[in-house]
């Protein structure tokens, strides 16, 4: 297990825990790879409002230069920034300055200075990653930070987890592929779905138990699929788009839609 780093404004607290039950449905729209600043960004954008989610998730890359989220984030999900509801995990280009200042100071009110966390709305806790090889506490499955999963996804009461990393685990793209250094022990954590970005395609894979989702068409140039996985259940990469997941203490419904509003692919769980 590697050395824990601390460093200025880095804190490893956790946002809330115990789950305080209550039977509202929660909205929560996902997207990744985003911060382009194009017309496709906008689209997935308008399509994302439309929802009126509760809260946004996302799996990396929020500004392609990794220091222009006044241009890149505001305009497109500005409102929801500033009220707290929209939750980020660092990817390689938000990494970009070198420091990661840039995302820490504009997403401030929702990370609080962390480049991992943990966030709880209704039945669902969310466990956001950095997955990037310079964070300071490691990023494969010997690091801390993956210590840091496997010890408080367990306790966490939630009945629906979830995590956030921005490289894919697995994937059958043709660019980036699968990400050796990203694929902890998810089912042993109690993680239902991990969800990640990095490759601009969308994919739905079965590994063993878990679920993985990767959503990489928030905006930027769509790649292509190499042969798929056999773990692979689901590809799509022909227009840009977002996923809506629909959760409530026993059901969490999760659907991909591209920016038309045509719905692509859909997954079911119950508990």
């Amino acid at each position: 297990m590697s050395t824990a780093t601390l460093i200025e404004g880095f804190s490893r607290q956790e946002d809330v825990w115990k789950y305080s039950s209550a039977d509202n449905e929660i909205v929560l729209a996902n997207i990744s790879d985003y911060g382009v600043e194009n017309a496709d960004e906008q689209k997935v954008a308008d399509l994302v409002d439309s929802w009126r989610p509760d809260a946004i998730f996302t799996n990396g890359d929020n500004s392609q230069a990794g220091t222009d989220y006044d241009d890149d984030v505001e305009p497109y999900y500005g409102s929801y920034v500033e009220r707290g509801m929209f939750w980020p995990c660092p990817g390689n280009h938000d990494w970009d300055d070198g420091t990661l200042a840039a995302y820490l100071a504009y997403f401030d009110d929702s990370v609080d200075g962390r480049y991992y966390y943990a966030k709880t709305i209704g039945p669902i806790t969310l466990f956001m990653l950095d997955g990037n090889s310079v964070t300071p506490d490691g990023n494969d499955a010997d690091s801390y930070q993956a210590d840091w999963l496997a010890t408080r996804a367990p306790k966490c009461r939630s009945p629906w987890k979830i995590a956030c990393i921005h490289q894919p685990p697995f994937t059958s793209s043709a660019t980036h592929g699968s990400t050796a250094a990203s694929q902890w022990d998810f089912e042993d954590a109690g993680i239902d779905i991990v969800f990640s970005g990095h490759t601009h395609l969308y994919e739905r894979l079965l590994v063993d138990s878990t679920h993985y989702i990767v959503n990489g068409l928030g905006g930027q140039t769509i790649y292509n699929f190499s042969s798929p996985l056999s773990s692979s259940l689901f590809r799509y990469n022909s227009l840009h788009g977002a996923g809506k997941l629909i959760v409530t203490p026993t059901k969490l419904v999760w659907s991909f839609y591209n920016y038309s509003g045509a719905l692509i692919d859909s997954l079911t769980l119950e508990k």
